[in-house]
Formats: C-alpha cells, structure tokens, sequence
C-alpha cells in the first residue's frame, strides 16, 4: 500500500481532497493485488515472496520513479451555496453515521467467522487453495454443475492478502467495509465534479453507503462487490475529470481503477464496457476537434490498459477450462469461438428480471419484495433524485452542466437495462424467482451513477432543500439500520475509541509544538510506536477471539470437523448440500488451511459432476486416499432435470461401511479410513 501512496505523490500530485484519497485508494489496492498475483502466476506464492514482491516494488518506486509537477485549474461549474448550518448538521449527522457503522462493521466482524454461501463455498476455499498450491493456474470447483471457480477473482485477491499472511481469515471480514467507505467518498466526489454543494455530496455518499443490498454484500462475508463498487465509481470520477481537462495521468488511473472492476465480478463485464462507451460517446457529441482521432487513441488505451489490469482471469480460464467465459459460450456474430459444457441451472433457473416485465403477480410475489429490502429507502431517494436530475437537466439553465448529467442519466438507465437483461437476474424455476434477492446487487452499479445525480437535484431545490436534505437523511438511518447487523454496545464502543484516538492526538500536537525540535521528534516517534504496540496486541487478541469455537455452533458434522479433524486430514465433499445450512466446504479446511479439501466427482468438459455409479465414486474415493467424508442431502430442486439427480451418495456411504461420525438435517460426516 506504501507504494500505491507514493505513487500518487510523485505522479498525481496536483490531487487534492476527496479525489486524492480516492487515487489513493486504487492505487493502493492495485499494489496489493499486483504483488500476490505476480509471484503466483509463477508458482510460487507464499507469505514470503509476497513480502519480497512487496519490498522490491516501494524501493523501484521510492528510487526510480520521478516527482513530476502537474498543475490543472480547471474551471468551475457554478455550485449551489450550502444552505447554512441546518444543511451541515444534516449532512454530517448522516455521513458520520455511516461512517461509524463502517467502522463498527469491520471491527467487529474481527471475531466473528463468516457465514455466508458464497464466502464458505467458493470465495474463500479457492483462496485456500491458492495458498496451499502456490499457484494461480487452477480452476477449483467444491460442487457440481456450477462455475464458480471460473469466476474473474481479482477480488479474491484481495482477500488472500489478509488471510494468507496467518493462514486464517480473522481479518478478512474487515476489508469490504473499507472499500464501500470508498465507494462513498467517489460519490461525494463525482457529486462534486458535477457542481453539487457539499452537504448535498455528502448525503449522496452516505445514501449509497447505507443500501441494504451494499451493506448485505459488505457486513463481514467475503463478497468481492465492494472492490468493483468503489473500482467503478473511481473509473467514473477520474473519467469525468478527464472530460473536463484533467491532466492524462487521471485518464490512466481511470483505467487502471476499471480494469480492477473488469478483473472482479462477471457483470463487470457489461457494466465496465458501458461506462466506457458513454466517456466516448460524450467526448464525441461534445465537438471538441480533433475528437474522432483523440477519442480513438484513448478509447484503445482505456482497452489495453482495462485488459492488462482484468483480463488474466480469461486466460486462466482459457488454459484451464478451454473458454475464457466458461460456461458461457462465445458467439460473436453467430461464430462459435468457444464452447461450453451445457448449463443444466442456467437452463433451469437462470431467468431474467426481463423475462417477468409483464407477469405482475411474480413482480409483487418474489421480485418487489427483495426490492423493498435490498435497496429500502436509500434506493427510493437515489431513483427519484435521478428522476429529478433527469427532469432539471432538460430545462437547462447557466447551472446546470447539461451534457456530463444527461450522459450520466443515459449511462445509469443502460446499466439498469443490463441488470434487467442478466441470466439469473431472477434466479429460480419458472415463475418462482425464488432466489432472485441474491442477485439484485447487479443493480448497485447503476445506482453508484445514480446516487451523485441525486446529490446534484437536491442541491438545486431551492427552498425546498432543506426538506429534502431531512428526508434523504432519514432514508439513510433507515438504511444503516438495516444494512448493518452491529451491536449497539460496539458502535459506542468504536465511538469512545474515536473520540479517545481524537483527543490524544490533538492533546500530542498541542504538546509536540512547545517543545524543541529532538523532544518534539521523540514524543511523535515514542506516540507512534505505542500506538503500533497496541494495534498488535488488539490484534492478537481479536485474533484469539475469532478462532476460539470457529464454528462449533454449526451443523454437527461441520462442528465436528472443527473440532476433531487431526491437521492433515484429507477431506472430501459429496451430494449437495443447499443454501439453508452453513456451507462446510471452507471450515474443512481446518483453522489455519492445513487439510486438504476437494469434491469427489469428475470434470466433464470443465464442468464438475456427480458420479452415476457406486464403483466409479468409490474408486475415486479410495484413488484420493480420503480421510472423512462430508456428505450433502439436500439434493437438487425438483423441477430441474440434472446430471447427478439420482445420485445417492448417501447410501453409497453406508453401502461401503463407511463410519457414522455425525448426522444433521443436511449433512452426514463418515470416517472413511479407521483410525482417522
């Protein structure tokens, strides 16, 4: 992260304010993935040359790289005056409630192991995998018929850096807040960009901020959204910059800030290619000359740059699994450059949120429902200020930047319509889109436009501001409320703490100033170290606190792994075990990843299955030299045909006299090797 810092002194140093702390951010982030990925895409990760990676690149940037001066006045669009204290008590008391919960959030998710399906059945346990193998050249899948090991995982990276240092996650759950609190501060800025008056800025942040369906992807689990989140909003800000006569150093980090949202979810691989296609639609309408000819220099380096930064995961897939979009196909123009294994779920429950346009008892049965709890009040206010904006845009006005609002307002409605149009947008069988709230983070990136629109109407309400500033606030402590699940007793915990770091630190300047030059050097250097003393032993103990019981108070079976499962063991996963249990496959992987873990089943064209015969499963299982055996019994929705549906690994392990160890409602765990 040091070098990301000082990257941006040396070669951005004209930033100032909330754009600076947003370059800082990406650079930041873009260092940490760089000095896992490097040494992994030649086998050879590890916490130690990882450090190595990390240590050689600030000394070639502290060494090598050369202070340059940039100077950009740009000129000011006319912003709307805040409208006095009301306006800042009103804006501060929503900002540093979000910022407190954020804070509260990572802090307390230190000591408690996540939970989720996606974390525990994919995000972590390919982390795992990474850091037992040392290699980012693998697809690993832990159950049938599903991609999700083909994911693009720069987001996962990220999590690596904080689990693989201990080989323990204790820390993990502390990043996503980090990242949505970065979100937040491109919002306030774009708001800005766009002539919005702070306090109204500051509501627009905090109105993103506070979205359930941010807080859900957020709140402790290992969901990789937040990284594209504040990724995206970056690239939109240094790309709006750019419109306005940025120095082209913005025009690069923009890419580079899309290129880690490209390389983080797969509705990036939409979402990015539309904002970029906005940019140069904009520039193009706006008649600067040479427009076509600069338009097309720096569209092809926005793609160059986008494809180096993201675009590893392709290749991945390409070499591992035959088709860089495993399991989709790749068709362009009706030409199959690629084929995929036939996607028996997709088929099934993969349907759009465009498929139900017209069907109003499945929009007020299962779609309106996770809408009113995904996105709540704070999505409300951000869809009716967009509105607004949209509205005030078209009457004009000497306030109002016309060209940058509509191409905003086009680029949030196109990637609404991209949500819309995503397979399993409303995932479930026909006409019961039952799990269609998972999905309705594919939204979040047009809501991230949105939101600093927003910000620009409320600012430009007149009288009314005041109002409206009352209402948005309210919307946001409705939306803290429900995004984050913190103890009260930890939020004011976290407060104290604040205020205490607050006063020390004034009561250490104020000192520091009346004494000479050496004393005043000591005190700040002695301040420092006690501080990085206390850090360490917080940690430890958090540390301690995360670990002890880690999951003890799951399903027997997981709980019985936790517990008894010898460091070494060889573990493998059969059966499904569905959504309404935790999923065992990264608890099996022991406190500190020593086990090994993997799915018994064969790989058919990429895609991983359920054996049809005892023998053949057996065999595998017996070839494996597995030491347990975690059996799932939740089987596969009845209205979808499947490969592996008649599978009953269950019998088969009784049949071979496999040992009982425990039983749940979901899970059944078997000692395979006596004396294991």
């Amino acid at each position: 992260m040091a070098s990301g810092l000082l990257v941006q002194r040396r070669r951005l140093p004209h930033l100032r304010g909330a754009p600076r702390a947003v370059a800082c951010g990406v650079l930041a982030g873009a260092f940490v993935v760089a000095v896992h990925l490097l040494p992994g895409l030649v086998g050879e990760l590890s916490r130690w040359s990882a450090l190595a990676v990390s240590v050689a690149a600030l000394a070639l940037v502290a060494w090598r790289l050369p202070d340059v001066r940039l100077r950009w006045h740009a000129h000011d669009d006319p912003v709307e005056p805040d409208a006095g204290i009301a306006s800042w008590v009103i804006a501060a008391g929503a900002g540093g409630a979000v910022a407190l919960w954020l804070l509260a959030s990572a802090w307390n998710r230190t000591v408690l192991p996540p939970e989720g399906i996606d974390t525990l059945s994919f995000h972590f346990p390919v982390v795992g995998k990474w850091i037992q193998s040392g290699t980012f050249w693998r697809v690993d899948q832990f159950a049938p018929l599903i991609a999700n090991g083909n994911y693009p995982q720069t987001g996962d990276v990220v999590f690596l850096a904080t689990i693989l240092p201990w080989r323990n996650d204790w820390l993990a759950g502390a990043v996503n807040p980090v990242f949505i609190g970065l979100a937040a501060v491109s919002v306030y800025a774009i708001a800005r960009e766009l002539g919005a008056p702070r306090t109204s800025a500051i509501l627009g942040g905090a109105l993103f901020a506070s979205l359930p369906v941010v807080g859900f992807a957020a709140n402790g689990e290992g969901m990789t959204d937040s990284l594209m989140f504040a990724c995206l909003g970056a690239g939109l800000l240094f790309l709006l910059r750019n419109a306005r006569g940025a120095p082209r150093a913005e025009l690069w980090l923009a890419a580079l800030a899309l290129g880690i949202a490209f390389g983080t979810k797969w509705y990036s691989a939409w979402a990015v290619p539309m904002v970029v296609g906005v940019w140069l639609a904009a520039r193009l309408l706006a008649g600067r000359r040479p427009a076509v000819g600069a338009a097309v220099r720096d569209g092809a380096l926005m793609a160059g740059v986008v494809a180096a930064t993201g675009g590893f995961w392709l290749v991945r897939n390409w070499v591992e699994s035959g088709n860089p979009v495993q399991p989709a196909d790749l068709k362009p123009f009706g030409i199959a450059l690629f084929d995929a294994p036939r996607d028996y779920i997709r088929e099934c429950a993969g349907y759009t949120i465009a498929h139900y346009a017209g069907d109003g008892g499945v929009w007020s049965k299962y779609i309106l429902p996770v809408y009113r709890d995904g996105y709540a009040a704070p999505g409300i206010a951000i869809g009716l200020g967009l509105i607004a904006c949209g509205v005030l845009a078209a009457r004009g006005g000497a306030a109002a930047p016309r060209g940058r609002l509509a191409a905003g307002v086009v680029l949030a409605l196109l990637l609404a319509a991209g949500y819309a149009l995503t397979p399993y947008s409303a995932f479930g069988p026909e006409g019961q889109p039952s799990t269609a709230g998972a999905s309705i983070r594919y939204l979040v990136p047009a809501l991230l436009v949105a939101a600093p629109l927003a910000a620009w109407a409320i600012g430009r309400a007149g009288r009314a501001r005041v109002v409206l500033e009352l209402l948005a606030a309210a919307a946001v402590v409705q939306g803290i409320h429900r995004a984050f699940d913190v103890p009260l007793h930890v939020v004011a915990l976290v407060l104290l703490v604040l205020l205490a770091i607050g006063a020390g630190s004034f009561a250490a300047l104020h000192l520091t100033r009346r004494l000479p030059g050496r004393a005043s050097l000591g005190v700040r250097v002695g301040l420092v170290f006690a501080l990085a003393v206390v850090a360490v032993a917080a940690g430890q103990s958090r540390q301690r606190e995360f670990n002890h019981g880690r999951y003890e108070s799951a399903e027997a079976p997981v709980a019985a792994i936790a517990r008894h499962a010898p460091a070494g063991s060889r573990i493998g996963l059969a059966g499904v075990w569905g959504v309404d249990t935790v999923s065992p496959v990264w608890p099996a992987f022991g406190e500190r990843l020593r086990n090994h873990v993997e799915y018994v089943g064969p790989t058919v064209h990429g895609q991983l299955r359920e054996y049809h015969r005892r023998s053949d499963w057996a065999a595998a299982i017996r070839r494996d030299r597995l030491d347990l055996l975690l059996v799932g019994r939740g089987g596969y929705g009845r209205g979808c045909p499947v490969p592996g549906q008649r599978s009953d690994d269950d019998a088969w392990a009784r049949a071979e006299g496999f040992q009982v160890l425990a039983r749940s409602a979901h899970l059944t765990l078997y000692r395979v090797r006596p004396g294991t």
